[in-house]
C-alpha cells in the first residue's frame, strides 16, 4: 500500500502500469528471496523498482568488501559537491588538487 501511495500522480491516481509493476515485484517476493527479485532478469520492470532496493545490494557489497565501503548519498553530493568528492578521493587514497577540482565543478552543469 505504501508503494502505491508513493507512485500516485498529481491527480491522485497511479500512473498507468505502475501499480502492475509494484504488484509484480510483490508477487516475486512471495515465492522468492529479496535478492532473487532484485537480481533476476525475469523481473525486469518498466519502472526499475528493484534498483531502489539499496539494502539488497549493500548486503552483497558488504559481504564482498567488508567495511571498505564509502556510501555517498545524492543529498550529500547535491548539498556540497566539493566536500563529497574530496571525501571520495581521500577514501580511494587519490591525491587531488582541490583548486582544479573547484575549477572543474564551477565549469560543469548540474544534470539529472
Amino acid at each position: 500500500m505504501f508503494a502505491r501511495m508513493k507512485l500516485k500522480g498529481i491527480d491522485g491516481r497511479a500512473p498507468p502500469g505502475r501499480t502492475v509493476e509494484v504488484d509484480r515485484f510483490t508477487e516475486c517476493l512471495h515465492g522468492n528471496t529479496l535478492r532473487y527479485c532484485c537480481y533476476s532478469g525475469k523481473n525486469s520492470l518498466k519502472v526499475r523498482l528493484h534498483i531502489g532496493v539499496y539494502y539488497c545490494y549493500l548486503l552483497d557489497w558488504h559481504r564482498n568488501f567488508g567495511d571498505n565501503l564509502l556510501i555517498v548519498t545524492l543529498e550529500e553530493y547535491s548539498r556540497d559537491k566539493l566536500a563529497t568528492l574530496l571525501a571520495v578521493f581521500k577514501f580511494l587514497d587519490i591525491e587531488v588538487d582541490s583548486d582544479k577540482l573547484v575549477e572543474f565543478l564551477n565549469g560543469s552543469d548540474t544534470k539529472n
